[in-house]
């Protein structure tokens, strides 16, 4: 049970850190160093001027700061929620070996490397908005038309093949909250169905997770096989329309009375209540309770 809870900290920790801005963020120092950040948009905070460092981006100390980069039109902001001792040991712990920022359908996902425990964890952005069954049915909708995020989920999984494709299944980890956590279930069913057989793009995704773990996330239940059906088809079935490894998906959901999350989704046997005492859809509380 300790471990469980020592994983379940670090993935929710995890899931929370992949709604920051990691954009500027890489191991070269000194490009990062190249990176100024100030309270002011315009004129620039030039009495407050700081280097942009990995910890900045994501203490909370830091939250609205903004970023100086001259080369676009609107500085991006950082937008980190943990406190000063829980950013500095999240720094201390884990890389970040790429990042997608925000596409034009809102898709972002990070990769992050564990150096105690030599694991790859994917954390996709999720949404902290309210759910409803008019939104999933809309979730289904979209994904049926062949836009929402899939193109950019695709395009993601090939960006960061050529990391994973050299790692054991058994040290990669797909997470995400809310919205992020239905797409790692559809990435982990994605990577696992993939007929490479056949000559395709495709082909160059050679890694698979062992499992995901989902908090707060939306339950499909009446939604999925045409979710999947509409998958399949535009991917041309190079995914299969049924889930084959549910008992790899964990879903973690605040059991304070909300309702439309996890308990019926992919693995729902896998289910994991929590008790914050804030019945909320944020990932905040679940970070917060697992983490002290």
């Amino acid at each position: 049970m300790e471990e469980l809870i020592n994983n379940l900290r670090g993935y929710a920790e995890l899931a929370q850190a992949s709604y920051f801005n990691f954009m500027y963020i890489n191991n070269d120092e000194r490009e990062m160093d190249s990176y100024k950040i100030g309270q002011n948009r315009f004129p620039k905070d030039k009495d407050n001027i700081e280097n942009l460092e990995y910890t900045k981006t994501l203490s909370k100390k830091y939250k609205d700061y903004f970023i100086y980069d001259d080369s676009i039109a609107l500085y991006p902001t950082l937008n980190g929620e943990f406190g000063e001792i829980q950013a500095k040991n999240f720094a201390k712990k884990y890389e970040i070996k790429f990042h997608q920022p925000n596409t034009a359908s809102g898709f972002s996902a990070t990769l992050f490397y564990d150096k105690e425990k030599d694991k790859f964890v994917v954390g996709f952005r999720g949404t902290e908005g309210l759910w409803s069954m008019d939104t999933l049915a809309d979730i289904g909708l979209t994904f049926g038309k062949g836009d929402f995020q899939l193109n950019a989920l695709k395009q993601f999984l090939l960006d960061i093949a050529p990391i994973l494709n050299k790692v054991d299944s058994n040290n990669i980890i797909f997470i995400g909250h809310s919205l992020g956590g239905y797409l790692a279930v559809i990435a982990m069913q994605f990577c696992d169905t993939i007929d490479r057989s056949l000559n395709t793009q495709f082909n160059a995704i050679k890694f698979m997770a062992s499992q995901v773990y989902t908090f707060n996330s939306p339950a499909i239940d009446e939604i999925d096989n045409m979710l999947m059906r509409a998958l399949a088809a535009l991917l041309d079935k190079n995914i299969m329309e049924q889930v084959l490894n549910p008992q790899k998906v964990y879903c973690v959901y605040d059991s304070g009375g909300i309702n439309i999350i996890a308990s019926a989704q992919y693995g729902s046997h896998n289910r994991l209540p929590i008790y914050t005492g804030k019945d909320s859809h944020s990932i905040i509380p679940l970070t917060q309770t697992l983490y002290f």
